[in-house]
């Protein structure tokens, strides 16, 4: 059974749908384990570590608000099936888990089942292999299953963190493999020419969230580096925060040279430092949290500039004016104030 990567947790007070249900998914490949308790469900989370769970949001000793927040707290990857009538607190906790957590949207099945339809949606989810290929891909660009996550942007004001943007980062529901983080998906992306189309729906679907936002009273602009809304010399200062380590050097370059276009004074750049002891510490100190940070944190450390690397970039943008400091933290700043016409 701990051979079968495809292994199906059914919680479920009701015997019959627990043995009709067992009984397709064994036919359909899956090893199977069930329970009827808050606390048994709780202990296969952990013995069993299910790829799909099929649940009563209804079970006697609790709801399922509290079923999906105990696969949210251990970053379960696994898809989710809701069985029955769900209310709408389920669907509002749902949501909210896969936007902080990174949990599965679950799906529904109405009862009473049918054999035919539960095989076909379970035939559907089985994790028939690990490999992604494009006919994959572009399915599931077709099909919304990229969604973006939002990764809050702190400065420190005045002693005080202020909130001041949120970077967006794609993540792929797949819907047999769970959870599939870029650096499996935009690799292929890259070589097959889907990149663009990945792009334009991250895109339209921060844009879509930033409506949102506004609508809220909050109110932000999402444009492309290289072709900002504004005029030149729009602004006094352009600046940036931990956004060049996700570029190429040839887009770091494209950005410098329209931030010089934008800023009248100055230009201030924030990032991280690539270093053997930034990506330990980067990995350490975030082993203990939810497995989305633990990725992407030492992986943003792998991918950032040495400070040398970051001056050579803005050279190489014509800002030999903008010079690099290494700060605390594993963090470096590029930064620099242009001279006025009278010289000064």
């Amino acid at each position: 059974m701990a051979d079968n990567v495809n292994r199906l947790l059914i919680v479920e007070p009701d015997t019959a749908v627990v043995e009709l249900v067992g009984k397709v998914a064994k036919e359909a490949g899956y090893a199977v384990a069930s329970a009827t308790s808050a606390a048994t469900f709780v202990q296969l989370l952990d013995s069993f570590q299910p790829s799909l769970v099929i649940m009563d949001p209804n079970l006697p000793d609790t709801d399922g608000v509290g079923l999906l927040t105990a696969l949210a707290t251990r970053a379960s990857t696994a898809n989710v099936l809701l069985l029955g009538s769900v209310d709408e607190r389920v669907y509002a906790a749902a949501q909210e888990l896969r936007a902080s957590r990174g949990l599965a949207t679950p799906e529904t099945l109405e009862k009473p089942l049918a054999a035919a339809e539960l095989a076909t949606k379970l035939s559907g989810l089985l994790h028939r292999s690990a490999e992604l290929d494009v006919n994959d891909l572009r399915r599931g660009i077709a099909s919304g299953e990229f969604v973006p996550y939002y990764q809050p942007k702190v400065s420190l004001v005045e002693g005080t963190w202020v909130v001041d943007g949120v970077e967006a980062l794609a993540r792929w529901q797949h819907p047999s493999c769970g959870l599939v983080m870029p650096t499996r998906f935009i690799p292929l992306a890259e070589r097959t020419g889907l990149i663009a189309d990945l792009t334009s729906t991250m895109l339209n679907a921060a844009l879509r969230q930033v409506r949102a936002w506004q609508d809220q009273g909050l109110h932000l602009t999402c444009a492309d580096v290289e072709h900002p809304p504004f005029r030149d010399g729009t602004f006094d200062y352009v600046t940036c925060g931990l956004f060049f380590h996700h570029l190429t050097d040839a887009q770091i370059i494209a950005a410098l040279k329209s931030f010089d276009r934008l800023a009248t004074r100055g230009i201030v750049v924030n990032d991280l430092v690539r270093s053997r002891r930034a990506f330990f510490w980067t990995w350490l100190f975030t082993k203990p949290f939810h497995p989305i940070l633990h990725h992407d944190g030492p992986l943003s450390i792998r991918r950032s500039l040495r400070p040398a690397e970051m001056q050579d970039l803005a050279n190489a943008a014509g800002l030999g004016w903008l010079n690099v400091q290494r700060h605390f933290g594993h963090r470096m700043t590029l930064a620099g104030q242009k001279r006025s016409r009278n010289g000064s």
